[in-house]
């Protein structure tokens, strides 16, 4: 459910759902070992949570939800985070694989970095010129048939296979990691279960 939550705190650009969901999340970064998030991400809440008095134009900047991208005005909850959307860039520019390999060179990436939101810019308006326009679409792309039956078929595929392992039939109360089987110490466990 907290995952859930922080999806939905970036989709809809709510920063007090994204602070307290990466609060809660905290917990799950501590049972799983995950500890460079389990370290950062409780110093990050704190430092954004600072805000309100130290930098209340930023703090009122990002509870508009400019800490997020909106991808489009016309589909609601579509926004993404600043590091999705830079992937998105990415994919723009790279095209048929124009721009791969060049992480190889820290100065080549750094001119990448300095020029690619322009670049992106000038890919667009090209495209405009010769009549290659994206189509303005009120419907998500995750939403039109080929997608959902995959997504049926993958939800079937996963019924499958967790149907025989009977976790929801168990009347056992541990909660257990599902590869490993491993009890999780109920210290660890968020006070929801």
């Amino acid at each position: 459910m907290t995952l859930l939550q922080f999806q939905r705190a970036t989709r809809q650009g709510d920063w007090l759902l994204h602070l307290s969901s990466l609060e809660k999340l905290c917990a799950y970064f501590f049972v799983y070992n995950r500890h460079d998030y389990a370290q950062h991400i409780p110093e990050y809440v704190a430092r954004m949570y600072e805000l309100q008095t130290t930098d209340p134009q930023t703090w009122s900047f990002f509870a508009s939800g400019g800490f997020t991208v909106n991808t489009s005005n016309q589909i609601p909850f579509t926004r993404l985070g600043l590091d999705h959307a830079q992937e998105q860039q990415n994919k723009t520019l790279k095209g048929q694989g124009a721009i791969n390999g060049i992480t190889q060179s820290s100065a080549t990436l750094l001119k990448f970095c300095m020029c690619a939101p322009e670049l992106a810019r000038l890919a667009t308006e090209a495209e405009t010129m010769v009549g290659i326009e994206k189509q303005a679409s009120s419907v998500h792309h995750c939403l039109n048939q080929p997608s959902v039956r995959r997504q049926e078929r993958a939800i079937k595929q996963l019924h499958d296979v967790l149907v025989p392992c009977n976790i929801f039939m168990s009347d056992k109360q541990d909660m257990y990691k599902l590869m490993t089987k491993e009890i999780i110490p109920k210290a660890f466990i968020p006070k929801a279960y």
